[in-house]
């Protein structure tokens, strides 16, 4: 359901503001775009991930962030390890439209 309703539509206005942001082709511009998707929406992503299982799993708005801030930072490395790898496929190789 997340991916459905949150996650895909996040997922495609921001690879849509970095392909007019940044639309310049080449390495360097894939390692920016990656390195962006990384810092900005990667942390975001996480949080609005875990309020929606945290939500669904009955935690009251007011303990949301006890229940994410000691999972977020972990999460973020094991993040860093795998996506960056499948943002160069999904940016560098399929570009826009099938991303």
């Amino acid at each position: 359901m997340y991916g459905m309703t949150f996650f895909t539509m996040m997922s495609h206005y921001w690879n849509y503001a970095l392909e007019v942001g940044i639309p310049t082709p080449g390495a360097g511009a894939l390692a920016l775009k990656i390195l962006l998707d990384q810092i900005v929406f990667a942390p975001i992503a996480l949080v609005v991930y875990f309020v929606y299982c945290d939500l669904c799993d009955g935690v009251r708005p007011a303990q949301l962030w006890m229940h994410i801030k000691p999972k977020l930072w972990n999460n973020l490395i094991v993040n860093w390890k795998l996506w960056p790898a499948v943002q160069v496929v999904n940016l560098g190789m399929f570009g826009l439209v099938l991303s």
